[in-house]
């Protein structure tokens, strides 16, 4: 994981995330021509972010000899999850209420597809169906014990087919006979809306439908997975 990219989608500037990520790394507090040094940066825009780190309550800067220390990460993650939940609440209120949702809607990226599987799970009132590869069956880990909380219906499939049993997931119904080339995640909520993502490079592409054939398929194998008849050898799932 690159973590200078990353607090860079959290919007930072490339060069507040390098000198934060220096900051993190020292065993003591920096001069600012330390960590421009150490990020291999120029001095003065690395002074600009170091101020701009101190604003957003990430460093702190001694008014004793003018180093800079970085704030522990999950202060600083808690600060900013609080700050964006009072703005998100502030916009929430700001706005008109929704329409209803389009027949089809089509998004890529990590964030879009956790937006549209919450949204979905969320909404739920009885029943959830879930195909899943392992990965994205850790994902939303959290999300599944809450929908069961709820008391909704979840039936988790993995299609990932591991060859020994998932001991750290104790939560899935049903293993698929063969492993999905891909990896992939398929939701039925209350068999109305559909929901479709499979990763490309890294990279999920999202497919979400509400009036289509796919809640009748997806009926269609969840009666095929709780057939007693089925084996490895009678049944298989291509990507």
């Amino acid at each position: 994981m690159d973590v200078v990219d990353e607090l860079h989608r959290l919007g930072w500037t490339e060069t507040e995330a390098r000198a934060y990520v220096v900051l993190a790394a020292a065993d003591s507090p920096l001069t600012g021509y330390e960590v421009a040094k150490r990020a291999r940066l120029t001095r003065p825009n690395v002074y600009a972010a170091l101020e701009r780190l101190v604003e957003r309550g990430a460093a702190m800067l001694s008014a004793g000899d003018g180093r800079y220390q970085a704030v522990p990460f999950p202060a600083v993650a808690a600060g900013f999850i609080s700050s964006a939940t009072a703005r998100i609440e502030r916009i929430a209120e700001g706005l008109p209420a929704s329409g209803p949702p389009s027949s089809t809607v089509v998004g890529e990226g990590d964030e879009a597809l956790y937006i549209q599987v919450r949204r979905m799970l969320e909404s739920a009132g009885s029943t959830v169906d879930a195909y899943i590869t392992r990965p994205y069956h850790e994902a939303f880990r959290d999300d599944w014990r809450a929908l069961r909380q709820r008391g909704v219906n979840l039936r988790l499939i993995c299609l990932s087919a591991c060859r020994r049993p998932c001991t750290d997931g104790p939560d899935v119904v049903r293993s698929w006979p063969e492993a999905a080339e891909q990896d992939w995640l398929m939701l039925v909520r209350d068999g109305e809306e559909t929901l479709l993502a499979t990763s490309s490079g890294g990279r999920p592409a999202l497919l979400l439908t509400s009036r289509s054939p796919l809640p009748r398929i997806s009926d269609v194998l969840c009666r095929l997975l709780a057939a007693p008849s089925l084996h490895p050898s009678e049944g298989s799932f291509s990507g």
